[in-house]
């Protein structure tokens, strides 16, 4: 329910989702890197566990878990940094990840994130948790399953295409060297994501 006590309706649920998911971040960066790495059907898990993840994040922080953290500023600086740690683990992982190409001859460093990983990578995702946050802020726990059900749809068509794009771009690229460069990127755009957070801006 929003402010004036009106409800509010699915377009303005939606197109906030939509502005929150698909843009650049630490989902996207790994669904990319994982795309052009390890190809559609090994990302498929970690696509379901970021939506399933994303869901219950946002339903969650609707039905007050964003209020119980922000009364706790101690508890939100520990996550903050603990994320920041989390995050440059994976971005090592994306950085040195080998891809898997036919006839390569090599075995491939690494794997892609699974569904429980990136389900619980979302609780400490800085990027979801503003998402989360933002959304039971404007709409409030009466739309706290509706949020939820949006979000969930919304972060698996994202993650999907984002994956496309790192598929497209190991097409492209072609060589090992060229697709690891690209990971590379995808790794730095992942740190990147988080300074905002860690700078507190």
């Amino acid at each position: 329910m929003l402010q004036d006590g009106t409800h509010p309706g699915l377009l303005p649920i939606l197109g906030f989702a939509v502005s929150m998911a698909m843009t650049p971040g630490p989902n996207n960066a790994m669904a990319a890197a994982s795309g052009a790495s390890f190809g559609l059907r090994a990302t498929l898990p970690q696509i379901a566990g970021v939506a399933i993840g994303m869901a219950s994040l946002v339903l969650a922080a609707a039905l007050g878990a964003a209020v119980l953290l922000t009364a706790y500023p101690g508890a939100l600086l520990v996550l903050r940094y603990l994320s920041f740690g989390y995050l440059l683990w994976l971005a090592w992982c994306l950085a040195r990840a080998e891809p898997a190409m036919a006839g390569g001859g090599s075995e491939v460093a690494g794997s892609p994130l699974g569904f429980a990983g990136a389900a619980l990578f979302q609780w400490v995702n800085p990027k979801a948790w503003l998402a989360a946050g933002s959304g039971a802020v404007a709409y409030g726990a009466d739309a706290a399953v509706i949020l939820a059900l949006v979000f969930l749809g919304v972060s698996m068509v994202s993650t999907l295409a984002w994956t496309l794009v790192g598929l497209g771009a190991a097409r492209i690229l072609r060589s090992r060297r060229r697709i690891r460069m690209f990971n590379v990127l995808m790794a730095s755009l992942l740190i990147a994501s988080m300074l905002p957070v860690i700078l507190g801006r």
